[in-house]
């Protein structure tokens, strides 16, 4: 009977030997491989993120360019509006000054000082990103609780304002100023306004009769509440405009 002839060497156990030897190191492979696989995947991450943070701040930086750009041409217009407020209130004060006191003055005088009673001081603000960045919810992109708080302060100023010109369009068209119309007091006139006048008067129509006091009384401090509104608006627009520049860096 033959027998398989024995190895006793070396060379008989060396396979075993190598791939005992070598899963150690496959081990190492592996794990190092996975330690890659990790840390591209996070690397991935932390660039997404921080082009994520780069494009938002490039729109909050468009944002806050827009919203000063808007202030800008809304404090423009409240200056606008603030003079012809201030000369409104003036006009009226002067007219309900003249008849209350008595004062010697001519009727034409008077009359163009009357003519202030049937006017209010009109605005109207530039500020189409603001409202889209509320309406859209981008406004949480300017991440500055002061410039929220000016905005805000304005848009109450602007409430009030809104308020106080539909109370003047309501004195105008159905409170004492129609009341004068109803006794031919014509106010824009289209024949009048052909030779520079606001107002024409039927003949001998008293502008100290009680019922012109009646018309402006009210329409004057209409006028002054909405001249305040207009100064407070302008107040709280230089003071965003102010803190976008901080914001801008400029």
């Amino acid at each position: 009977m033959l027998h398989r002839p024995t190895c006793s060497s070396i060379a008989c156990h060396l396979p075993g030997r190598i791939a005992i030897a070598e899963s150690p190191k496959r081990w190492k492979f592996l794990l190092a491989e996975a330690f890659l696989i990790v840390v591209s995947i996070l690397l991935a991450f932390a660039i997404d993120a921080w082009w994520d943070a780069r494009q938002e701040d490039g729109r909050r930086i468009e944002l806050l360019q827009a919203l000063r750009a808007d202030l800008i041409a809304t404090v423009a217009g409240l200056n606008r509006a603030i003079d012809d407020g201030e000369s409104l209130v003036e006009g009226s004060g002067g007219f309900l000054d003249a008849v209350r006191g008595g004062e010697e003055i001519s009727r034409d005088s008077l009359l163009i000082l009357f003519e202030s009673v049937g006017d209010v001081p009109f605005f109207e603000p530039t500020l189409a990103s603001y409202r889209t960045a509320v309406a859209t919810g981008a406004i949480e992109l300017v991440r500055s609780p002061p410039l929220i708080a000016r905005l805000s302060d304005f848009d109450f100023a602007l409430g009030l304002y809104r308020l106080h010109l539909n109370v003047a369009a309501q004195q105008y068209f159905l409170g004492p100023i129609q009341d004068l119309r109803r006794n031919g007091v014509e106010f824009d006139s289209p024949g009048a306004q052909a030779t520079g006048q606001y107002i024409v008067l039927p003949p001998g129509f008293d502008l100290r009769d009680k019922s012109v006091l009646a018309a402006a009384e009210p329409m004057y401090t209409v006028q002054r509440n909405m001249l305040e509104n207009l100064q407070a608006m302008r107040t709280a627009a230089a003071s965003a405009e102010e803190e976008l520049d901080t914001l801008l860096g400029g």
